[in-house]
């Protein structure tokens, strides 16, 4: 008995159940445009409404950026960067590249870690400073040798009783050499000057001298 009533219960429910499944369509809100469901009443038109896909977005964008966070802090790896105070000391194989001198470095040509050949440029310095050093050392020596060439010139003259005359030298333009030539002559004019006021002076000292012993013999 308990056996066929349970058996006509299941089939009563299956048989209900089958109908429910057969209309599960019919009840079904209709699909409807946002306009259309303007026109339903209020409770009907906020049932049938489309909803609008921004929510429905916003979720799917919060799920995905905590899916990847979640991924991230799993797979992820972050590196550790410490700071710290300290001296660097190689043991061996070092070499202190420096010039002779102190400049600037104009460009440099290797990179950090990078194997070199023998004569393989490393860095560019910059020349202004040694090329003005070099061109005031240049002047220099030039003007030791032009006065160098005066004091020769001077000699000669004195001892052959002639004006001096510079002879041409490399490196000096005319016009430089003239200006020489003039301040040589100059000099040697100066000196004959003074030779004879020394001269005159000593003529002028005897004839005194003369005077005086004439005087003092009378």
């Amino acid at each position: 008995m308990k056996r066929h009533a349970f058996a006509d219960l299941f089939k009563r429910y299956a048989k209900i159940f089958r109908h429910a499944w057969s209309q599960r369509k019919e009840t079904d809100a209709p699909d409807l445009h946002p306009h259309e469901a303007q026109f339903l009443p209020a409770a009907l038109s906020l049932r049938d409404t489309p909803v609008h896909p921004a929510p429905r977005i916003t979720l799917w964008l919060i799920m995905t950026f905590a899916l990847i966070a979640l991924l991230w802090t799993i797979f992820g790896r972050i590196d550790v960067v410490a700071t710290a105070v300290g001296k660097i000391i190689p043991n061996d194989r070092t070499k202190v590249i420096q010039p002779m001198e102190t400049a600037v470095v104009k460009a440099i040509h290797v990179r950090d870690g990078q194997e070199v050949k023998l004569g393989q440029l490393l860095i560019e310095l910059d020349a202004t400073s040694a090329a003005a050093d070099s061109e005031r050392l240049r002047n220099e020596a030039l003007t030791a040798q032009l006065e160098a060439l005066r004091a020769q010139a001077l000699l000669a003259s004195l001892a052959h009783g002639v004006p001096p005359k510079l002879q041409p030298l490399d490196g000096v333009d005319a016009a430089r050499l003239l200006a020489e030539q003039s301040q040589t002559t100059g000099q040697y004019q100066e000196y004959q000057a003074r030779q004879r006021q020394l001269q005159d002076g000593i003529i002028r000292r005897r004839a005194e001298l003369q005077t005086t012993q004439e005087q003092v013999t009378k």
